[in-house]
């Protein structure tokens, strides 16, 4: 039985985190509290080395979000990302930027890319002026034919799984409740 660790790659190394390290013996890592130096690449290891996919966890305490998906996205699909201020739910002028450079000014707080590519992969963030700017994120793009990682199958199944059982439970309880009422007014 493999032994699954999770795993983390800073971004920002710095020389009171260079150390740090989410190596667990459990398929899990809770970091309390959460901090912005616990921003980075997070993704599952076991003894022989197999790993997932990485998920890209950002910690913000600034005003700026940017509302990026964590999971690779599907080569082809089309893919917004929204700059968000925590303060207020009102469009704004937002600056959107791929590692470094930027892509777009949007005055209604969103960005889309039209048919992903592998050349769209990079490092995302936006800025709203006067505001700030968001942690930068990382983008992963994965083609169709590629096929889904393990670890997604997996969640995919799971959660399949969950809703198929919710299901049958939501079924039973109805037809149960239809049992108790004819029975009420009989």
């Amino acid at each position: 039985m493999n032994t699954w660790r999770v795993k983390k790659k800073l971004h920002k190394v710095s020389p009171e985190t260079s150390s740090e390290t989410c190596n667990t013996s459990g398929p899990s890592c809770t970091v309390d509290p959460i901090l912005e130096r616990h921003s980075g690449e997070y993704w599952c290891e076991n003894d022989e080395g197999e790993a997932t996919n990485a998920v890209n966890i950002s910690v913000t305490a600034g005003l700026v979000i940017l509302d990026i998906p964590a999971r690779p996205v599907m080569e082809g699909s089309d893919l917004t990302l929204w700059c968000l201020n925590k303060k207020t739910d009102q469009d704004h002028i937002s600056d959107f930027y791929k590692d470094g450079a930027l892509l777009s000014t949007s005055y209604k707080s969103n960005f889309t890319i039209q048919n992903v590519s592998k050349s769209d992969e990079g490092r995302y963030k936006c800025s709203i002026s006067g505001k700030g700017d968001s942690p930068e994120s990382r983008l992963a793009v994965f083609k169709p034919d590629e096929g889904v990682d393990e670890e997604t199958q997996h969640l995919h199944s799971h959660s399949t799984k969950i809703i198929i059982l919710r299901s049958i439970l939501v079924l039973l309880l109805v037809i149960i409740g239809l049992i108790v009422c004819r029975k009420h007014k009989g």
